[in-house]
């Protein structure tokens, strides 16, 4: 599972997204959320580096789990 996050103004973290994707495709559906341009959605690239201008911090968590 994957987590996005946003802290501004070195405040609280703020819950942005949760996702879900098998773990060997997580490196490519982060690229999908933050750099790739699809024409329905666009890019976040643009919000993350907004942000990192404004010195806010985007974060991420992942985590894997196993089913019984």
């Amino acid at each position: 599972m994957e987590f996005l996050y946003e802290k501004k103004n070195k405040k609280e973290w703020e819950l942005k997204y949760i996702g879900q994707r098998k773990s060997k495709f997580i490196k490519d559906r982060l690229r999908q959320h933050l750099f790739k341009k699809h024409n329905k959605t666009g890019t976040q690239l643009d919000k993350v580096l907004l942000e990192l201008k404004k010195v806010n911090e985007i974060g991420i968590k992942l985590f894997s789990v196993i089913p019984d």
